[in-house]
């Protein structure tokens, strides 16, 4: 993925799973559910990785978090 500001950032296979499904503005929680459905793994540790990836990401400038 590249920026606006001429940076690149490499994503994991999920981490790029995560980026394709947040083209389309969605809810925290919504997007959590849909990766619980799609992944083995424990809820916690979804929502955990999903924010810290958010997390990441608005820090970086590559998407915004609206309430």
């Amino acid at each position: 993925m590249m920026m606006n500001s001429g940076n690149y950032y490499a994503l994991d296979p999920v981490g790029s799973d995560i980026w394709a499904r947040i083209s389309d503005p969605k809810a925290v929680v919504e997007l959590c559910n849909d990766l619980k459905l799609e992944y083995d793994a424990p809820r916690e540790r979804i929502e955990r990785d999903v924010l810290t990836l958010l997390g990441d990401l608005v820090a970086a400038g590559a998407v915004e978090i609206k309430s």
